[in-house]
């Protein structure tokens, strides 16, 4: 599930995402030019991948699921983690309890 989730992000979510990225890029750095190496690391991966939460917490639970299922089950815990940080109503309880 969260492949196919992963999946139809990028293909549908990623490249507005990238281009409002690139726009903000340009509008913030004034004589920069965004077609660098350097810009486009920092608008395409770090900006429209990394500052976003949906793909993060998608590759995570794929991730966990991966090590969990081949090195031990001790990293299906993790995915339960993750789930903390999707939910509002689950950040509300862990606050009033802390």
């Amino acid at each position: 599930m969260c492949g196919f989730l992963l999946t139809n992000w990028f293909i549908f979510r990623y490249p507005q995402r990238r281009k409002v990225n690139r726009e903000n890029y340009i509008y913030e750095n004034p004589g920069v030019n965004p077609d660098t190496f350097g810009a486009w690391i920092q608008i395409n991966i770090v900006k429209s991948i990394f500052n976003v939460g949906i793909p993060v917490n998608m590759s995570f639970h794929i991730a966990f699921l991966l090590l969990g299922i081949f090195i031990n089950w001790v990293f299906l815990v993790m995915n339960l983690l993750l789930v903390v940080n999707i939910s509002k109503t689950c950040k509300f309880v862990i606050r009033s309890i802390t």
